[in-house]
């Protein structure tokens, strides 16, 4: 297990600075080929800047998944290599969308068939009744959290960066488990953190804004991966009792907390005010919380904290094994999470002018190019 353990390790760091090498490279590429995001008045930063960030964040992960699933604890994991096979497909859906601006329906028909790998393989790898019964559930989720995403990707950072800390606790939570399944699980789970962090250096930057953008190929791609691994890491994998998968599944709300929240609130909103879903606009909970005072780096600060925080309670309540009391928890974050975003609904309006720390920067949601 320690050999299993540094190689892991040693496929981790590499990762990572293989995420930086390429992400600097497509920085150039793109500057050089003219792949710029030019500002709109629906999106919150004001200066071009580089796109298609994903390419490099899906490349590191691609190489360093091939050299984990050769290993021998990933063999007959149909699961996990359903799952790498379908991101592949929402990569490319991805990729069409940043160059081309696909068609809504189009788009969401290639989200339901990139999971249709991982539900097969997941079907081949489960042999728990409740995932079975489950399935729409599991393709709800998991298109859901793609487009959770790729609405979070509206300010510099704060998708990567929400991937890194998610990644990061699923990690946590598979690697704290004594079986050895759960510790593959765990290696693609940290293998996402690493490939979304070296993206994250030249996309949240201490002074000044991103000098990339990860796209609709990276967002989704991070949401999808993301969600799945989720899925596998706590939906039960062995017969158990209803109560007990509801509360293992309970556990991914918690981790998922920030997109969900973000999410939910631009539904409600736009639905209210009578706007497309799809439709860009700068009324998500980072820029609520900007009009409400707070620098963009702050108002993504607290948002990595309020992940963070759900991550923490799911990893608490986890080792405890008690159904009853990680319900009691999540609805006491769900209320929590309520009353944060009812009050960040208070808040709308231009945009405050402010120093160089605050000067420009999100990116798009999703970027679309003429």
């Amino acid at each position: 297990m320690a050999h299993q353990d540094l190689a892991t390790a040693a496929v981790l760091g590499f990762a990572l600075l293989l995420s930086l090498v390429l992400t600097r490279g497509m920085i150039n590429l793109a500057n050089r080929k003219k792949w710029l995001v030019p500002p709109k008045a629906d999106r919150w930063h004001q200066k071009p800047t580089a796109l298609y960030g994903g390419i490099a964040i899906v490349a590191t992960y691609t190489i360093g998944c091939l050299a984990l699933l050769v290993r021998p604890e990933f063999r007959n994991r149909y699961d996990l290599i359903g799952l790498f096979s379908g991101g592949m497909v929402l990569f490319i859906v991805g990729l069409c969308d940043d160059a081309y601006a696909l068609n809504p329906l189009v788009k969401l028909l290639g989200q339901v068939m990139s999971v249709t790998p991982f539900l097969v393989g997941a079907g081949l790898a489960f042999t728990s009744a409740i995932f079975v019964v489950s399935i729409p559930l599991v393709l709800f989720w998991m298109v859901a959290l793609s487009n959770a995403f790729n609405l979070l990707d509206n300010m510099d950072g704060l998708s990567a960066g929400t991937a890194v800390v998610v990644g990061l606790v699923l990690s946590a939570y598979c690697f704290l488990r004594p079986t050895v399944g759960f510790h593959a699980t765990g290696a693609l789970c940290a293998l996402t953190a690493a490939s979304s962090l070296g993206f994250l250096y030249f996309n949240f930057r201490r002074k000044g804004s991103a000098r990339i953008f990860m796209g609709d190929c990276g967002s989704m791609f991070l949401g999808y991966m993301l969600s799945g691994l989720a899925v596998i890491a706590f939906c039960p994998t062995a017969p158990s009792s209803i109560v007990n998968g509801a509360s293992q599944c309970a556990l991914a709300l918690l981790v998922m907390a920030l997109p969900i929240l973000d999410t939910t609130l631009v539904i409600i909103i736009r639905k209210r005010e009578g706007r497309a879903i799809s439709q860009g606009g700068k009324d998500h909970t980072s820029h609520r919380l900007v009009y409400s005072g707070f620098s963009e780096k702050q108002a993504v600060l607290i948002l990595f904290g309020v992940s963070l925080l759900g991550g923490l309670a799911a990893l608490v309540v986890a080792r405890q094994h008690q159904p009853a009391r990680i319900f009691l928890v999540l609805a006491g974050c769900t209320v929590l999470l309520v009353r944060f975003g009812a009050y960040l609904s208070r808040f709308s309006g231009v945009r405050p002018l402010q120093g160089a720390d605050n000067v420009a920067s999100p990116q798009r949601e999703p970027v679309h190019r003429n």
